[in-house]
C-alpha cells in the first residue's frame, strides 16, 4: 500500500510493482528530499542522466518495503542543483559521481573533486556529445 505522502511529493509518471517514479520541479526538490528524510526514507542512489535536452537527477529511496524515485530536470546551460548532503550525508559520493561523469555541480557538497576517473577519461564521459565523440574516435 502506497503511503500517501510519497505520491504527494510530485507528479507520478510511472508505477511498476512496488516502485513509484515521481517528477518533482527543480525548485521543489530539496523540499521533497526533506520530506523523505523526515519520514525516515533511506536514500539508495543519486543518479544523473543526459536525455539530450537537459540533465535529469534522480534520487531513489526505500521505505517500508516500497521504492520510490524522485526525478528532477536541470538546465544544460547551468547544470547545478543544491546538494542533498545536508539531509543525507551518504549522497556525497553519489553526487561526486554525477559531477565527474556529467559535470553537474552540487553546491553545498564539500567534496566535489575528481577521484573516480583518470586523466585519459573524457572530462564528462556520460554527456551524450562527449560519449558519441569518444565512440567515433575508437
Amino acid at each position: 500500500m502506497t503511503e500517501r505522502w510519497i505520491t504527494g511529493l510530485g507528479k507520478v509518471y510511472h508505477k511498476w510493482k512496488n516502485t513509484i517514479f515521481i517528477d518533482v520541479p527543480r525548485k521543489e526538490i530539496i523540499k521533497a528530499l526533506g520530506k523523505a528524510n523526515e519520514k525516515g526514507a533511506i536514500l539508495n542512489d543519486v543518479a544523473g542522466y543526459d536525455n539530450g535536452k537537459e540533465y535529469e537527477v534522480s534520487y531513489t529511496f526505500t521505505t517500508g518495503g516500497e521504492v520510490f524515485t524522485l526525478r528532477t530536470r536541470i538546465s544544460r546551460v547551468k547544470p547545478e542543483i543544491e546538494s542533498a548532503t545536508k539531509l543525507f550525508p551518504g549522497a556525497e559520493l553519489m553526487e561526486r559521481e554525477c559531477f565527474e561523469s556529467l559535470g553537474i555541480d552540487f553546491p553545498g557538497n564539500p567534496f566535489l573533486k575528481n577521484v573516480l576517473h583518470d586523466k585519459t577519461t573524457p572530462k564528462t564521459p556520460l554527456r551524450r556529445k562527449e560519449a558519441k565523440d569518444a565512440r567515433e574516435k575508437t
